[in-house]
């Protein structure tokens, strides 16, 4: 099973859907709220956690720099939905990366999900 960390950028509305949902997901509010990218990446990855968040800077960290990382996962859910229905489709969407969210940064929008693969970088 997949465990998450959420950037403090990811909405309460969501991580309390995902944790109902029965999904390992601990936030990042809960001990480094406030925290630099670099040490919330790194935070992620001593926990073994694949990284939650809005924040596109991740994915450049991640790719550009080679900054190891258990993974990251870019939520981009524009428009005027509610949570409820925002939750939804990040739950659905987590269940469909499944494992393939470790060591992959992807995004997660209204039409799908894309995913690029951080070992073939190595």
């Amino acid at each position: 099973m997949v465990a998450y960390l959420a950037d403090e950028d990811v909405p309460g509305p969501i991580l309390r859907a995902l944790a109902e949902y029965g999904l390992d997901v601990v936030s990042v509010s809960s001990g480094k709220a406030g925290s630099v990218d670099d040490v919330v990446l790194a935070h992620a990855c001593e926990s073994g956690r694949v990284l939650l968040t809005q924040d596109l800077e991740f994915a450049e960290r991640v790719i550009r720099r080679q900054l190891p990382c258990a993974g990251v996962i870019i939520i981009r859910l524009r428009g005027s939905a509610n949570w409820q229905a925002k939750a939804e489709r990040v739950r659905s969407a987590l269940e469909q990366l499944g494992e393939l969210a470790t060591h992959a940064v992807a995004t997660i929008d209204w039409n799908g999900v894309r995913v690029r693969d951080l070992k073939e970088q190595t």
